[in-house]
């Protein structure tokens, strides 16, 4: 088992700690005027991001601010992140591991989200403008030499890039 390796957390030095394994820590300090010592202890990271990613609340001279673990992770062990570039999990999990955590541009990460099947496609698609009874409209429309792709996608009200997919079988 190899040792956890604890770094401050930028703008918040002396105040919390990140670990390469993912966790965080508020230090141990002095409170209202050194009158009360507040002990360190490991924060419990909450979901409360969109994409479900672990996330801690800090303070700061009366200021609450609320980060993502693996944004801390990188801050502290990678550095700061050059402009257009976005922290990426390598394997696509939202595992708070050092060895899991990369810099890449948000094309890459986006990239890397459809290969592995985390972006929605076809019905479940949060935009969707087709139904399954819908592509089998146009199935039959098209068999049925109803009109042009670029007609029968303005009859059915989507591009005639989509009829093309539906026909051909490329629209999921």
């Amino acid at each position: 088992m190899r040792k956890e390796i604890w770094k401050d957390v930028p703008g918040f030095e002396g105040l919390y700690a990140v670990s390469d394994l993912g966790h965080v820590k508020s230090l141990e300090r002095g409170a209202r005027g050194g009158a009360m010592l507040v002990p360190e202890r490991i924060l419990k990271p909450a979901k409360a991001t969109r994409g479900g990613y672990d996330v801690v609340q800090l303070h700061n001279h009366g200021r609450r601010t609320l980060r993502t673990v693996h944004s801390l992770m990188a801050a502290a062990f990678i550095g700061a992140r050059p402009p257009g570039l976005d922290i990426c999990h390598r394997n696509d999990d939202r595992i708070n591991d050092l060895d899991n955590l990369r810099d890449d541009i948000r094309a890459g990460n986006i990239a890397d989200a459809m290969r592995n099947g985390r972006t929605p496609k076809g019905v479940a698609h949060w935009n969707a403008k087709m139904t399954l009874e819908k592509a089998d409209e146009i199935r039959a429309a098209y068999a049925g030499k109803r009109g042009t792709m670029a007609e029968l996608g303005d009859d059915f009200g989507v591009t005639a890039s989509t009829i093309h997919r539906v026909v051909r079988g490329a629209w999921k």
